[in-house]
């Protein structure tokens, strides 16, 4: 670093008695012994939670997206873009910013914006290689007719989620080789 003419001056004391915050909460004991409070320990798990889901969607596309390989194919980083902005509850970033703090889309208990992170995921799923995306016809039908009604059940959308889930996880799981990170919900339930 110092040949690139930054200087670091690293005081452990200093780091040991600056204030601890997160966000809008200000003035977090900083002990080895004590937690945060718990809302900011929900808030800190959901967002590793949330980040980690978000790169494992779009690793797992990366591996299988199968348009790659066509002559007016999107760059890596552009598909990736893509991908993210097809979730409007991302807002095209695997970082949550501020803004974002708040349950929304799968993890959301409004089914429409459920039903519409679903048929995202779907949508997706879709453009993978064949290997992996052959069982999702019937799941893609399944989000087209639930996308185009404003009326929903519960049921519907659940056996929705079970289904494209349970695809996405097996998936993850055959090509990494482990269980793929999920949704949570931020607001502590009941």
């Amino acid at each position: 670093m110092a040949e690139m003419g930054v200087q670091i001056d690293f005081n452990s004391q200093l780091l040991r008695n600056s204030p601890t915050s997160w966000r809008a909460h200000e003035s977090i004991p900083a002990t080895i012994t004590q937690l945060p409070p718990d809302d900011v320990c929900r808030e800190i798990l959901w967002e590793m939670n949330e980040i980690n889901f978000r790169s494992d969607l779009v690793c797992l596309d990366r591996f299988l997206y199968n348009g790659f390989n066509k002559e007016d194919a999107p760059s890596p980083a552009d598909r990736r873009g893509i991908v993210l902005q097809r979730f409007t509850h991302f807002g095209s970033s695997v970082v949550p910013d501020d803004s974002q703090f708040v349950d929304a889309g799968f993890a959301l208990s409004n089914v429409l914006e459920r039903r519409d992170a679903l048929c995202s995921l779907v949508n997706t799923m879709c453009e993978w290689r064949d290997s992996y995306s052959t069982p999702i016809s019937a799941l893609l039908q399944r989000a087209t007719n639930l996308k185009g009604k404003q009326e929903l059940s519960a049921g519907e959308v659940h056996t929705l989620e079970v289904n494209t889930v349970g695809h996405f996880v097996r998936t993850f799981f055959g090509v990494f080789k482990r269980p793929p990170n999920t949704p949570r919900t931020l607001q502590a339930q009941s």
